[in-house]
């Protein structure tokens, strides 16, 4: 079989040239067919000295220009991604595996999120004047670094971009080092935007590499604000890696192990599908994707028998074909970690086992995990740890007291589903649930750009993304005035 040529990479994009520096670092394939090479890509850690240097360069200039001569500019720029989004599309489910809807999903999220952004801007960013001798204005940072996951690699970026950018900031991506040629593909939308708009375009730069740039990025002086997404481990050693510089804001949305609740009175049929939803999502690779079900004892043996009948028939395959309803996972990594955690038994009962799935072609095709939780201490290390992937855990209580015990029995803190009929005890038990979003009768996935999106304890902290992702690209600039 011929398989297109891959993108070769560019280190960066940075004082609007593309480094052509072309030594061959490292080499992706599609995770549903390892022998179509994706990108080759090379490190660019040598180009971030310059990057933050032109940033800052860009960023002088940038932010005293009025507020809607900026957003023109990213009018354009949205206008020119819209141009892109197929080869974008194209290119995310070339690089992660995801289903060619899916991909064709987050570009459009990716071009809608600009309205809403737009509006957050113009309502936000404006003069507070409390008294008359009084005022204080929301200004930018400087210069912010986003570093961006596999799973959403435009989408997630985009959101903290654009936030940025209008806010009056300077911008630096480094995405993951997995769907880097999506991200290149980002920035061509953006080059043509910048010459087109007279815009400078070091405004928006591009970084490329493996975890050693990330934290090199993250760690460098000259960057004001690191926004990441990613894991736990790697969001604590960017904060180790910026102690000494507590002026630095730094804004991290990780991971989660997330619960849907189901209480005696849920509506089953709503509540299976919205778990069913959840859980499959991207294949289980997505933060909010649920891994955790809590039933009643009332409710449960009718939730595992219509889950096990319809896990069943799951199964990942090639996400060109229209037939798919779930793509492989995305890394090597990721796809070792689901399989050995299926052997890990202890404290449960598998009615599911999640496994290989051969294809015609070779990749990380799987079938998801269903296992009944028969002692909890035994069962600890599955319950708390977060694995990527398409694998459920279900917990049986006796009450709702202990249904919300159990929910918050984790050390994450991200999203969480209640099902049940009663609004009156949704609003009653959200309060108690410990995390940053709380769906009621709704599965855990999707998010709303008009609300903050972000978790707490190991998910986060405290600093939402989503409609909040403005406030941290801002600071208070606060004057008292005389006459």
């Amino acid at each position: 079989m011929t398989h297109p040529a891959p993108m070769r990479l560019a280190g960066g994009f940075v004082a609007g040239r593309w480094n052509h520096d072309r030594a061959d670092r490292w080499e992706r394939f599609a995770p549903y067919d390892l022998s179509m090479p994706v990108f080759v890509g090379t490190e660019g850690t040598a180009l971030i000295d310059a990057a933050v240097e032109q940033g800052q360069r860009a960023q002088r200039a940038w932010k005293l220009r009025p507020l809607e001569e900026r957003i023109a500019v990213i009018d354009r720029f949205n206008d020119r991604l819209g141009d892109h989004s197929p080869k974008i599309a194209l290119q995310i489910m070339r690089e992660t595996g995801k289903l060619a809807t899916e991909a064709a999903a987050e570009m459009k999220g990716v071009l809608s999120r600009w309205e809403h952004t737009k509006q957050i801007a113009r309502a936000e960013l404006q003069r507070y004047q409390p008294a008359s001798d009084a005022c204080y204005d929301l200004v930018p940072l400087g210069v912010v670094a986003v570093i961006s996951p596999f799973n959403f690699p435009v989408h997630l970026a985009h959101g903290q971009l654009l936030a940025a950018l209008v806010a009056g900031n300077a911008c630096i991506l480094k995405p993951s080092d997995w769907t880097a040629g999506c991200s290149e593909r980002y920035f061509f939308a953006w080059q043509e935007a910048a010459e087109e708009s007279g815009a400078d375009p070091s405004l928006l730069q591009l970084i490329q590499g493996g975890g050693p740039t990330g934290a090199a990025l993250a760690a460098h002086p000259g960057v004001n604000s690191v926004s990441f997404t990613g894991s736990y481990p790697v969001g604590v050693s960017i904060v180790r890696a910026a102690a000494a510089q507590p002026s630095k804001l730094i804004a991290l949305e990780l991971g989660g192990k997330n619960t849907a609740i189901v209480l005696d009175d849920a509506d089953l049929a709503l509540a299976t599908e919205a778990i069913l939803t959840a859980a499959t999502a991207t294949t289980g690779q997505r933060c909010t994707c649920v891994s955790r079900v809590v039933a009643t004892r009332g409710v449960a043996e009718a939730l595992l028998d219509e889950l096990t009948m319809r896990l069943d028939w799951v199964e990942s395959d090639d996400p060109e074909l229209a037939s798919s309803t779930m793509g492989p996972l995305a890394t090597p990594g990721g796809y070792e970690r689901f399989l050995a955690a299926q052997e890990e038994t202890a404290g449960l009962q598998t009615l599911l086992k999640g496994a290989a799935v051969e294809r015609a072609k070779q990749g990380y095709f799987v079938r998801p995990g269903l296992h009944l939780v028969r002692d909890i201490e035994a069962a600890k290390g599955r319950i708390e740890r977060e694995l990527f992937g398409p694998d459920l855990l279900i917990e049986v209580v006796d009450t709702e007291e202990e249904a919300v015990e159990r929910a918050n029995a984790t050390p994450y803190g991200l999203a969480m589903a209640l099902f049940t009929r009663t609004q009156s005890r949704f609003e009653r038990l959200r309060l108690e649930l410990e995390a940053g979003v709380v769906n009621w009768n709704r599965p855990t996935v999707g998010s709303n750009a008009l609300l903050p999106f972000g978790g707490i304890k190991q998910s986060g902290n405290h600093r939402a993304t989503g409609s909040h992702a403005l406030r941290h690209a801002v600071r208070p600039l606060a004057s008292m005035l005389g006459g």
